[in-house]
């Protein structure tokens, strides 16, 4: 039997309630998949303190996870302002200078990319604006919707096309110090797949082969977002922001187009924001977040992510282990859609479907497949109908495939006697993620110098 029983994966967010050696252990052991470390709130010398802890238990654990780096991206905010409240129809002044009695907000070329009409969004959706007039250095703007303001808040301009780097100085310094550590970087505010492609470039240039996540939390990425997806490795809907910029009524099926956009591409789609958000402080999450969850699942969702909930949480491991027990319980009642192998992937994509048609066929329920990369197994368990054990040779992959939904990474040195299945079949029961009796899929994809590729398909055991 496979280590465990549950497919999609969690995602758990450190902070100041669970960043300590002893309780990243622990929020191992109750279930993450994948420690997300935010590095909008850190330095890069005190996220590499992080990193290092991490690295100590991937050597000490015998277990598949994954760090996952976010990097804050040009996120919008106000400069240090003085906390107000703001009320429905006041007439406010913004400034990308420091004016009096105007709100500074120090975004650069501001006036030429904002009009009268343009919404502008402060926090979560409270307070709203929109703006009247320009005059000069000012922006005059109305209130809509009353709420506080602080410094530092998070602003957005959902009806400007004002376009930012996708990395900033300080993104860039946070990927020198985590290329060493990080499994994967989730890049923020993504626009275009060129913003893809810069960080690509940047990560070749440290040659770190750490995998990238895009967040859509923009109106514009939807609209190049299969571009996106190809050009990425994994996609979160980050629904907050996202929800600030589309509206609240179109994230539910914004999420639903990115998860099976996701699946026709064969990437991974994370779930993110508020997705258990009560349990920053109660001991049960609401029905309304149960739902939630089991309908990410039903959509087809690769992993799913807590934030608040564990990184400045009052039950952190709790929260986890409760995500992973709605998991459990929701999965085997799931109604798996047959999904098809992407178009155009030659004899990887013909490998799965032999490997997935013999297991459907014979009712094998796990698929052993040793990887260098782990590209095949990828993109067998995006099929989603059988386990896929991953015998990695690489530590890397296998911490990347921790975030991958339906898939159970081991290590394997790839020696082999006269037939590899045996063998494979063999390194999998002595690592105990497979019975003794239990029969499973073999496939294999290899490589032979001047003799082209070997694919190999068998099913075996008692």
């Amino acid at each position: 039997m496979v280590t465990s029983n549950r497919r999609a994966k969690i995602i758990a967010t450190l902070g100041p309630a669970c960043d300590s050696p002893q309780q990243i252990t622990e929020m191992i052991k109750a279930g993450a998949d994948v420690l997300r470390v935010n590095t909008s709130h850190l330095t890069p010398q005190q996220a590499t303190h992080i990193y290092q802890i991490i690295q100590q238990q991937k050597e000490q654990l015998d277990k598949d996870f994954a760090l996952l780096v976010d990097l804050q991206g040009p996120k919008l905010r106000l400069g240090n302002i003085t906390p107000t409240h703001l009320v429905t129809g006041q007439q406010i002044k913004f400034s990308e200078q420091v004016l009096d009695d105007t709100i500074h907000m120090p975004i650069p070329d501001l006036m030429q990319h904002i009009k009268s009409g343009d919404r502008i969004v402060l926090g979560d959706g409270a307070p709203t604006l929109q703006v009247t007039k320009i005059v000069g250095q000012e922006i005059h703007a109305q209130v809509n919707r009353a709420g506080d303001i602080r410094p530092r808040m998070g602003a957005a301009l959902p009806d400007s096309n004002l376009q930012l780097p996708a990395l900033t100085e300080q993104d860039r310094e946070h990927l020198i110090a985590a290329a060493d550590y990080a499994d994967w970087f989730a890049l923020s505010f993504v626009s275009s797949p060129s913003d893809i492609k810069q960080l690509r470039l940047a990560l070749d240039e440290l040659e770190c082969p750490a995998k990238i996540m895009a967040k859509i939390e923009r109106a514009s990425a939807l609209i190049c977002l299969p571009e996106i997806i190809h050009d990425s490795d994994a996609v979160m809907v980050a629904r907050g922001d996202l929800g600030v910029e589309t509206g609240l009524a179109s994230v539910p099926f914004i999420q639903e187009d990115i998860v099976q956009a996701c699946i026709a591409q064969a990437k991974p789609a994370v779930i993110a924001t508020q997705v258990m958000e009560s349990m920053i402080h109660a001991d049960l999450p609401t029905r309304a977040e149960a739902a939630d969850v089991a309908q990410a699942l039903v959509e087809g969702a690769s992993a799913l992510m807590l934030s608040a909930e564990t990184a400045t949480g009052d039950h952190p491991l709790l929260a986890v282990s409760t995500l992973g027990e709605l998991i459990t319980k929701v999965e085997p009642q799931l109604r798996l859609k047959p999904i098809t192998v992407p178009a155009g992937l030659g004899w990887a994509g013909s490998l799965v479907r032999a490997a997935d048609q013999l297991a459907n066929d014979q009712d094998v329920k796990i698929i052993l497949i040793p990887t260098n990369t782990g590209r095949t197994a990828r993109l067998a368990a995006n099929l989603g109908r059988q386990h896929v054990v991953a015998l990695c040779t690489d530590p890397r992959v296998r911490s990347q495939l921790a975030l991958e939904r339906g898939i159970t990474s081991i290590m394997w040195d790839g020696q082999h006697g006269e037939y590899l299945p045996v063998t494979v079949l063999e390194t999998a029961r002595a690592a105990g993620v497979v019975a003794s009796k239990r029969r499973v899929v073999v496939a294999w994809s290899h490589e032979q110098p001047g003799q082209g590729a070997v694919q190999l398909v068998a099913a075996l055991g008692n």
